[in-house]
């Protein structure tokens, strides 16, 4: 295993693609196109561009044993070069899907809610989980780890570096949020989140305050009108690269885990943030979760072929 391996930590699903020329309205009927299934999930999307990089990827997550969605979650992440030496499986859980409806380059997502065991670290899996310098997940996902508290702190006080990707809806309160920051090197939040997480508060105060919780870097994804970075050092803005996008599903997990590689690469800030809005720029330019697997070199040439 490389020493700057990384365990990626979340559900993964099967993602079943629809095409509608208008969204109803409640009590509508209407007729929609389905598309081809893809293999889905935000940090089974982050984790394959990670390996799209050259990464070493170990993905931990809990599985239906035998389910046939489990062989195709298994063969995808083979295709990514992910390791899947991490997965459990259980015989008494269903199968997690989202059904993604789209209307030209925007889409709404739904995901079906499945009650799980926690996922218990033994053997090999323990071992490699607390020798990973980075693990990448959600908050509800860091939460599925059986003894989350403890094992974090262990994870952390081992020198592990903790990224989350957070929504508006992986939160309930801003106290909820704070105790699992305390653990985090790296948040990634949409637009949605941060708003939720500043309440009445302005936004580089809500964001000084995120900072003190112990997390050293905030990042806040505009979609279009780009990103903010934010450190104890250093506050920037950063365009989007603009083209005419397809679908947006799968964006910001590219940019999170490219904004993370360039982190690990040791890229300035400025060059991290540029890297990351060039990947998830040429990610909407295609349908699926996964169009922003690609090497760094191509993300580059992107970068150089188009101006922001």
């Amino acid at each position: 295993m490389e020493e700057k391996y990384i365990v990626a930590l979340g559900r993964v699903c099967v993602d079943e693609y629809y095409m509608t020329e208008e969204w109803p309205l409640m009590g509508d009927k209407k007729f929609v196109k389905p598309l081809e299934a893809r293999i889905g999930g935000m940090v089974a999307n982050a984790a394959s561009v990670l390996a799209g990089y050259g990464m070493e990827v170990c993905y931990l997550d809990l599985l239906p044993e035998a389910a046939p969605s489990t062989d195709m979650i298994l063969e995808d992440f083979r295709n990514y070069s992910v390791s899947t030496q991490m997965i459990q499986f259980d015989p008494d859980i269903a199968e997690t899907k989202c059904m993604i409806f789209l209307k030209e380059a925007e889409r709404v997502i739904f995901i079906t809610e499945v009650k799980r065991p926690p996922i218990r670290l033994e053997g090999e899996a323990r071992d490699l989980f607390f020798h990973a310098p980075y693990l990448y997940s959600t908050l509800p996902d860091l939460q599925e780890l059986d003894s989350c508290d403890r094992v974090l702190a262990e994870y952390v006080a081992g020198g592990g570096k903790i990224a989350v990707d957070v929504e508006a809806d992986s939160f309930q309160s801003n106290e909820e949020a704070d105790r699992w920051f305390s653990f985090c090197s790296f948040v990634f939040m949409n637009q949605q989140a941060f708003e939720k997480y500043r309440g009445d508060y302005d936004g580089s105060q809500a964001a000084r305050h995120l900072l003190e919780k112990g997390p050293k870097l905030l990042v806040v994804t505009k979609g279009s009108d780009g990103c903010a970075v934010i450190s104890k050092d250093q506050v920037f803005n950063r365009e989007s690269f603009r083209v005419r996008a397809v679908d947006t599903t799968g964006a910001g997990d590219t940019f999170n885990s490219s904004f993370l590689y360039g982190m690990m690469q040791g890229y300035s800030l400025e060059k991290a943030a540029e890297f990351a809005s060039a990947a998830a720029a040429r990610a909407v330019t295609a349908i699926g979760p996964r169009t922003g697997v690609a090497k760094a070199a191509d993300v580059e040439r992107f970068i150089r072929e188009y101006q922001v």
